[in-house]
């Protein structure tokens, strides 16, 4: 005589119940530092295409110039160690929003210092090659977001929150840093994402 097939018991339910608590609570913090990792790759790579950027930036003959300019701007400026535990010291060139401020403001790349001219003309052509010429004209500093260079990533690793992307340049060697860090009154920096990735980030 067979029996009616009556499902699962209470017994079974909460076993199952229990065994996928337990999974959970082993996969969980492995996919959420998965999820890190890759959110961290993706900024690398955007800082990547930004120093790809300024090089193609530094061709043009007014834009160099402007790149030298912070040799008489000390605002912002930094000492920061290399992978090797070297110092040495970065100032910044120009800067933009990566996580979203109040109205969006500043979302294109602009001048670290608000009175060089001679930064501008670097930063315009820095505009140029990212697609964002709309900020030329002051449109793109105040709530377009089109073009806005998003962080995927915007937590603290160790050195504080980031709020924006900095461009440095190597007072050393003349070499650009694509660094993200904080805005407040000067840049500040936290994370060096390109080159010589941040042992944070990599």
């Amino acid at each position: 005589m067979n029996k009616k097939n009556r499902g699962f018991s209470l017994i079974e339910l909460i076993v199952v119940i229990a065994i996928m608590g337990l999974l959970i609570s082993v996969l969980a913090p492995v996919y959420t530092r998965y999820i890190a990792k890759s959110q961290k790759a993706m900024d690398v790579e955007t800082a990547k295409s930004i120093y790809d950027t300024v090089i193609l930036a530094l061709n043009d003959s007014d834009a160099y110039e402007g790149w030298l300019e912070n040799d008489r701007l000390s605002a912002g400026r930094a000492t920061v160690k290399d992978p090797d535990g070297k110092s040495y010291e970065i100032r910044p060139v120009a800067w933009c929003r990566g996580v979203q401020y109040k109205n969006y403001e500043n979302s294109y790349f602009k001048v670290a210092h608000d009175n060089s001219k001679l930064q501008k003309a670097f930063v315009n052509e820095l505009l140029f090659y990212l697609s964002q010429e709309d900020a030329m004209t002051g449109k793109g500093y105040h709530g377009n977001t089109d073009y806005m260079l998003n962080f995927n990533y915007n937590k603290d690793s160790g050195n504080g929150v980031p709020e924006c992307w900095i461009i440095y340049r190597r007072m050393d060697n003349n070499k650009a840093e694509i660094w993200i860090g904080r805005k407040q009154g000067a840049v500040a920096p936290k994370y060096r994402l390109y080159p010589n990735t941040c042992d944070e980030y990599s």
